[in-house]
């Protein structure tokens, strides 16, 4: 349990530590946080018959059926768009993936949570970590797809919010 906040003249001062001090803590239990990563990583791949080709795989599929979608069904005004779409989505599923594992984790670890003292936020660094580690090599597809183009877009297409602009008109309608 926290400790009581101690009056400092007016104003009241928490003991829990600051964000220095839990990264601090991180970089301390560093061990046990690749040991945990270790684990999610085997545990994610057991009984995958893809394994670690899926992270590869996916982001590919993506682009297949975002080219056959916005080149033949509804044509896009966007030049390069399925490559644009792939390189707003994969930071998003990061994201997603991040968000949605680490309070998931601490559940998951409860047990280990009740019987052993360690800094509580190694859990969600540790769901952090197989999510990073499928994250990284899936931007070799989108970086690969720019240099199969024959007039390849600049490398800051990659960027969505450098080409995406809201009209004037919904900025000051808010």
């Amino acid at each position: 349990p926290p400790l009581p906040p101690r009056s400092v003249g007016r104003a009241d001062v928490s003991n829990r530590p600051g964000p220095i001090r839990r990264m601090r803590d991180s970089w301390t239990y560093r061990e046990l946080l690749a040991n945990l990563v270790r684990k999610e990583l085997k545990v994610k791949y057991k009984n995958s018959a893809l394994g670690f080709v899926w992270s590869l795989l996916n982001p590919l599929l993506y682009l297949v059926v975002f080219y056959l979608v916005f080149t033949y069904f509804i044509p896009a005004s966007i030049a390069y768009f399925p490559i644009f779409m792939l390189s707003g989505l994969l930071p998003y599923h990061l994201f997603s993936a991040g968000l949605g594992g680490g309070p998931t984790s601490i559940s998951v670890h409860a047990r280990l949570v009740r019987r052993v003292w360690f800094r509580r936020t190694l859990l969600p660094l540790a769901a952090l970590g197989p999510t990073l580690e499928h994250f990284s090599p899936t931007l070799i597809i989108p970086a690969a797809a720019v240099v199969a183009c024959g007039n390849p877009p600049p490398w800051s297409f990659m960027i969505p919010s450098v080409h995406v602009r809201l009209p004037l008109a919904l900025l000051q309608s808010a």
